[in-house]
């Protein structure tokens, strides 16, 4: 994993505080060699060609490798996503758990924290229906990376420690085998040190990233250090 590198930034076109101009501004200063575009998008963005077209342009004059992705959305265990048709030009999708799909449904963290108190669902239902939506997707897709992954656990209480070490293995290998890659999220603070060390021994490539919203955060690692650290 390297650290001269950002793969998760947001600008203006999505929720993001700065243009792609003065995050690339930044990031320069800060010595990256690398940054990784991921504004939001779902099927009904209509910005999406004007967003390749001007990181496209950017590279003319960055200095720095300028890789254009967006951040989507998984809605289903079947893999599917919340991406307009259209994707030409986009190079890397980058796919989140804001959600769970499950039962044919879609449930935000709460929705499934209820559901969890109430006895409706088991907690290793959540974490299966996640590995599963994620390996659907990652058999049917291409140049995928994993926005802050399994962080959804964590949001509804679940360890990531709580899903066997052999499911966690089967799912990194799953990941290497179809080239997903899995970033390191500064601002998530995931995926645990006990979870990167399987992926890393499954030969999964990991990147760091901090799904910075301001441009103050690009390239600025303190978890993500110190993981790397860890596995290194």
């Amino acid at each position: 994993m390297r650290l001269d590198e950002d793969m998760h930034v947001h600008t203006t076109y999505s929720d993001g505080r700065n243009t792609v101009e003065e995050v690339i501004d930044i990031a320069k200063r800060r010595g990256l060699r690398r940054i990784g575009f991921a504004d939001h998008v779902r099927a009904s963005t209509s910005w999406l060609p004007k967003y390749v077209e001007h990181l496209r342009s950017a590279r003319r004059w960055a200095g720095i490798e300028v890789v254009i992705g967006v951040e989507t959305k998984l809605l289903d265990t079947a893999g599917t996503l919340d991406m307009p048709t259209d994707q030409r030009g986009v190079e890397r999708l980058l796919v989140a758990d804001h959600r769970l799909p499950i039962n044919d449904e879609l449930l935000g963290p709460r929705q499934v924290r209820e559901r969890l108190d109430a006895g409706v669902l088991e907690r290793s239902d959540v974490w299966s229906s996640l590995l599963t939506a994620y390996e659907s997707c990652a058999a049917i897709q291409h140049a995928l990376q994993l926005a802050h992954p399994l962080s959804f656990l964590g949001k509804v209480g679940i360890q990531e420690d709580e899903v066997p070490i052999r499911r966690l293995e089967h799912f990194a290998r799953v990941l290497a085998l179809h080239g997903v890659q899995v970033e390191v999220s500064e601002r998530w603070q995931c995926p645990s040190p006990a979870s990167l060390a399987v992926f890393a021994r499954a030969g999964v490539q990991l990147v760091a990233s901090t799904d910075a919203h301001d441009a103050r955060a690009v390239g600025r690692y303190e978890f993500v250090r110190c993981l790397d650290q860890s596995v290194a």
